[in-house]
């Protein structure tokens, strides 16, 4: 069963090959709620606190940018194209690249599929009511994408049949 709390304390224990490093999703709240941090400066630190510490365990790290929110989506259907993710997907990318850190840049991929779907679409992956979470075949296509990306980065890992396409 593989939601027994003994196989999670069993992943935890065996040895990591890779960390895959992503936040900054609360970390673009407005400034005024406690998980908000800057992204030139406390979030770009962590991403390297992260980074540092992987590289002390003997551990690769990959990091990966934020996808792009709804509060983008709703600035698509008004018009606008502003997202507040933007700024911390950015500085992640410039980490990655002082750090020389594989990077999944999960934002743009994300940025380019909410825009290609427009604002009647997106409600079908991105739902209003879930709060700025995508639902299951929004989950399910970033997985892909996510897979995708990643073999390329460790090119040992191999694709499920399904998703030798690049997803869309």
């Amino acid at each position: 069963m593989h939601n027994d709390p003994k196989n999670w304390i069993k992943a935890q224990a065996t040895p990591a090959d890779y960390w895959i490093i992503k936040f900054g999703d609360n970390d673009s709240h407005p400034a005024s709620d406690e998980r908000h941090t800057n992204p030139d400066t406390e979030y770009a630190a962590n991403l390297k606190i992260f980074i540092e510490t992987a590289r002390k365990l003997g551990i690769k790290p990959i990091l990966v940018t934020p996808p792009d929110r709804p509060s983008w989506a709703n600035a698509l259907a008004e018009g606008a194209g502003f997202s507040p993710i933007a700024p911390y997907a950015e500085a992640a990318r410039r980490v990655a690249k002082e750090e020389k850190v594989p990077l999944i840049d999960m934002y743009a991929q994300s940025h380019e599929w909410f825009t290609s779907l427009g604002p009647t679409v997106l409600p079908q992956y991105l739902p209003p009511e879930l709060g700025g979470h995508m639902n299951k075949a929004g989950a399910e296509m970033v997985a892909k994408w996510m897979a995708v990306q990643l073999v390329k980065i460790v090119p040992r890992l191999k694709l499920a049949p399904s998703l030798t396409t690049t997803p869309r």
